[in-house]
């Protein structure tokens, strides 16, 4: 045997061996990082030419110097190689700790070792992903058993399923609800000409466009509710819209982009794997062979599973059946999902979408969680993480060129569905908002039901803030809504006492019933037909009586001092110089009798030309009771003489007409209608210039002044004219010679005027006064002639025409 100093020497040798060949090997490991740990150890024993094992206890890597030849390394408890020899032998640490059973591993890394940009930038394996996905490399293996694979199949499918359905809604039936679609922009345009200026569809109290309501906002609108939400919406989504749905988009996107990588990823650890029998091995503490496992064990114990190697056929059927139809389903789902959150118009939906998008992709994730079996759950928690092949592109991977891909390629993504998607989808959102409250809003037209020319005219405009009105005071007063000022809402004293008062102004249908009481439908029929009936039809639910229709005393003033102006009004008489305006038949409803609707053309008729049911005179006045009164005065021998009022009776003394204050009254009301007809200006114009010679013989239009002839129609020249007793149409006009009736029935005054003064329809007509030009001896039985025209001769004249000491009687409502 040796002695101590040949000993010493050899150790001496083999230390000084063993530092020049650890030099050599810590460069040559920096070149074998792609390999694993078994690897790099048979390429240092091959260059240190001296046997070398790993220790699993000190975690060295030991060189025998004396290891007799032909010994095997022994397993260890832990699995791991290692050499018990007697020879002698130095250690040192390797540059990596060795995989753990518990735990997985995405690299190989050295231990104790400097992080370097190299290490960083290798990555050589790949972890699975817990989804049912994923369970279905273990199908049809004996270690979970095959019902467990069945189920695995099932849950895949039914995943695959899901996914496939929600596309398939989404494609169908979601991406039609774009909100600013082409259709929808032709059905906006559509309203916008159709109804948004219809007069019907105006504000009956403001006069203003149901379109320039819906554009300032109003949110008091009962109309044209989904337009008024779009716009609203709209509006709000222009602002932050875009930011928002770019943002919504990427953060999809790269949902999508991960599970696009997952798969690729797969699809190579899987095709690296060796070929062969499929096998998964346990490498823990509890075991020291290699066997396949077996379904009891894996319901025991937590293991650490390897997957060594898979079959071809296994690698064909997961790429056709599990990594395919995912990637088909990925690519559809980001497809659908894109479009459908590039057309969401609302913010909030946009968040919500994008959301639930994201839940539809994990419901492989899901799935596995709530119905993977044990065993599957058992598998795929402890499998170690599969090798990735070496990478061609691992120089890019140093130089950052895969971020840089990645990011030029969501870059592109976004940037397509900005211009393919966005780009179209904001423009149709401007157009819309434009299609609805652009341009001129302030006016309400309506086509003439006998031309159908539209007709059109000045809308009123909203004003900065809303006034009140005292109808809505009264509709507080009986609503008794609970108002408190509080919480930052601070209503009107006004407000407050309306819904707080026990008294409520209005009135109540049927009269005498209380809103507390049971329903009736005679009282809801008569509120529902207000919305559409006509003058004439409101007048016939009234009685012949002053004040009978505000229900009360206080409803009357309250009425009475808002159409007036007046604070200090308290009774008709306050308000009888309004009853022959054309725009007051609620003054003329209100006070049937004091606006004289039952005895026209006597001095206590105040309403003039506009005295007809037509225009608010309650129809038992102008009917029932003035039939009354004729008969009467027929009965008493007082009745109107059938003949026309004699010129001479109008005139005073040369100097003017002898007009009762009733007839001034009627004339003054025929000027103010007529002004009121529509395009009466340009009727007036034609006649003097296309049908001045039959109407008006001698009549220059060359040379006369039209303008100025037809606005003495409007500034009551032509009226004083008439009452100077100058019997002519109007200031500028030739005088026709036509005195008193002649004059009112003749041709040049209802061409000019545009009113036929002797019908008796919607407004007074003069067959009272002149039945002979009027023809009611001719036509007997006419409206408005004196019943003596029918029926018998004349005893006296009328009171318009008597001289004080010759006039008759009063009838009976003189």
């Amino acid at each position: 045997m040796p002695g101590p100093h040949q000993n010493a020497n050899v150790y001496h040798d083999a230390h000084s061996l063993l530092a020049r060949r650890v030099e050599s090997c810590e460069a040559a490991l920096a070149h074998l990082q792609t390999t694993n740990l078994l690897d790099r150890i048979v390429a240092l024993e091959k260059q240190l030419a001296t046997p070398t094992v790993f220790d699993a206890n000190t975690q060295k890597i030991a060189v025998d110097t004396e290891a007799p030849s032909g010994q095997q390394p022994e397993k260890d408890a832990m699995g791991s190689s290692t050499v018990l020899h007697a020879g002698a032998h130095e250690a040192f640490e390797v540059i990596e700790e060795p995989p753990k059973p518990s735990r997985k591993h995405t690299s190989v890394m050295c231990n104790g070792a400097t992080i370097t940009k190299g290490n960083l930038d290798h990555g050589d394996m790949v972890v699975i992903t817990e989804s049912v996905w994923s369970c279905c490399l273990f199908a049809g293996s004996d270690s979970i058993g095959w019902l467990v694979s069945l189920e695995l199949i099932f849950n895949m499918m039914m995943s695959a399923g899901l996914q496939l359905l929600f596309i398939y809604i989404v494609w169908h039936y979601m991406l039609d609800e774009d909100p600013v679609a082409e259709s929808r922009l032709d059905s906006l345009l559509r309203f916008r000409a159709t109804v948004g200026h219809d007069a019907g569809m105006a504000d009956a109290n403001t006069g203003e466009s149901l379109v320039s309501r819906l554009c300032n906002g109003d949110y008091s609108l009962h109309l044209a509710g989904s337009q008024f939400a779009l716009y609203d919406s709209l509006v709000k989504f222009k602002g932050g819209g875009r930011i928002l749905a770019n943002i919504a988009i990427v953060c999809w996107m790269l949902a999508i982009l991960k599970e696009l990588m997952t798969i690729v990823h797969l699809s190579r650890a899987i095709l690296h794997i060796e070929s062969g029998r499929t096998q998964f091995t346990v490498d823990d503490g509890y075991r020291t062979d290699k066997r396949e496992m077996s379904s009891e064990e894996l319901l025991k114990i937590a293991v650490v599973a390897r997957l060594t190697s898979m079959s071809r056929c296994r690698k064909i059927c997961i790429h056709a059946f599990v990594l395919m139809p995912r990637l088909i389903i990925a690519i559809a789902l980001g497809w659908v999902g894109a479009q459908f959150l590039a057309i969401t118009a609302d913010m909030t939906e946009l968040i919500l979408n994008a959301v639930a998008l994201n839940f539809v992709l994990d419901i492989d994730e899901m799935l596995y969680d709530v119905f993977v079996p044990r065993r599957a759950h058992a598998m795929l928690a402890n499998l170690q993480p599969l090798h990735l092949p070496p990478a061609m592109t691992e120089r890019w991977t140093a130089a950052g060129v895969h971020f840089w891909f990645k990011a030029g390629m969501a870059f592109a993504v976004i940037a397509a569905i900005n211009i393919s998607w966005l780009d179209p989808f904001f423009g149709r959102i401007d157009q819309a908002a434009k299609i609805l409250c652009t341009g001129n809003t302030h006016f309400v037209a309506y086509p003439n039901p006998s031309t159908g020319v539209v007709e059109a005219t000045v809308s009123s405009e909203l004003d900065d803030g809303f006034q009140w009105k005292p109808r809505d005071y009264s509709v507080l007063e009986m609503a008794h809504p609970e108002l408190q000022a509080k919480f930052g809402w601070n209503p009107s004293e006004g407000l407050l006492q309306a819904s707080r008062l026990t008294n409520h102004s209005g009135r109540i249908i049927p009269v005498g019933s209380a809103l507390t009481g049971e329903f009736q439908k005679f009282g809801f029929r008569e509120i529902r037909d207000l919305m559409t009936a006509s003058a004439e039809e409101l007048s016939r639910r009234e009685v012949c009586l002053d004040e009978y229709a505000a229900g009360s005393k206080s409803e009357f003033r309250r009425i009475a001092r808002l159409l007036s102006g007046n604070s200090s009004v308290s009774s008709c008489q306050d308000v009888a110089h309004l009853c022959n305006k054309l725009e007051f038949n609620a003054v003329r409803q209100l006070c049937p009798f004091t606006c004289g609707c039952i005895v026209p053309f006597e001095n206590s008729s105040r309403s003039g030309m506009f005295t007809s049911s037509s225009y608010g005179c309650v129809e038992m006045c102008t009917t029932l009771w003035r039939r009354m009164n004729e008969d009467f005065m027929y009965a008493s021998n007082t009745s109107y003489a059938c003949v026309d009022t004699p010129v001479r009776k109008w005139v005073l003394n040369g100097t003017g007409l002898r007009f009762t204050d009733s007839f001034r009254i009627y004339l003054r009301s025929v000027f103010e209608y007529v002004q009121a007809i529509p395009n009466i200006k340009l009727l007036q114009k034609t006649i003097l210039t296309e049908w001045a010679d039959g109407v008006f013989p001698g009549f220059n239009p060359v040379t006369a002044d039209l303008d100025d002839i037809i606005a003495s129609m409007e500034d009551g020249r032509a009226l004083a004219d008439l009452e100077a007793g100058i019997w002519r149409t109007a200031r500028g006009l030739p005088i026709s010679g036509l005195e008193g009736c002649d004059f009112f029935a003749s041709l040049s005054v209802r061409a000019f005027w545009g009113v036929d003064l002797c019908a008796d329809g919607s407004t007074l007509g003069i067959r009272l006064l002149c039945p002979e030009s009027c023809g009611c001896r001719l036509n007997k039985g006419l409206p408005g002639c004196p019943l003596t025209c029918s029926r018998g001769p004349v005893r006296f004249q009328p009171p318009w025409i008597c001289e004080d000491s010759d006039c008759p009687p009063p009838g009976l409502f003189s």
